[in-house]
């Protein structure tokens, strides 16, 4: 954990590297985005946590300017509710991102499942090939996932093959 002198330096730091190069608040929001899917699968329910949970933000985020008198007060209201309720609506969305499937179907009735399958299999066949191809660090999470997988499945065989031999040994 590191110390709030490290944290704010970091964030000095980090303050500075946007006055001199914008364009990597864009890099972040990627990178960002990314390791949140990655955090939830990097597959199709984590596709749909990381939609369900911008769309909830925005959303948020458009009431709170709705709301405002004017655009002063919006900013004004919007650093006063970043201490407070923006956490608070963060919280309210993460939970309700994870349980995106069930907003799904509460939203499009019985035919929603069948949306949802067809989309999971959709997406496994073809959206994700695409998305890989775009996106690199995706592809290297997904390798890194499948090597791991290996891995496991080589331990638990490698534990069966051992007590079938115990077992055989055993009975001889």
């Amino acid at each position: 954990m590191r110390k709030p002198r490290q944290l704010i330096s970091d964030s000095v730091d980090a303050m500075r590297e946007v006055q001199h190069q914008p364009s990597v608040v864009l890099t972040w929001i990627k990178q960002s985005l990314v390791s949140t899917w990655l955090l939830r699968g990097g597959g199709f329910y984590g596709l749909g946590y990381l939609v369900t949970f911008i769309i909830l933000q925005a959303q948020s985020l458009a009431t709170d300017f709705v709301e405002a008198e004017d655009a002063l007060s919006f900013l004004g209201s919007q650093i006063f509710q970043m201490l407070f309720k923006f956490f608070t609506d963060v919280i309210g969305n993460l939970i309700q991102a994870f349980i995106w499937p069930l907003m799904f179907l509460n939203l499009t009735g019985s035919w929603g499942l069948l949306v949802l399958v067809v989309g999971f299999i959709g997406f496994d066949r073809w959206g994700k090939p695409y998305i890989n191809q775009r996106i690199p660090e995706l592809h290297a999470a997904d390798l890194k996932r499948q090597e791991k997988l290996g891995e496991k499945r080589a331990k638990k065989q490698a534990k069966k093959d051992r007590k079938a031999r115990k077992k055989a040994g055993s009975k001889n």
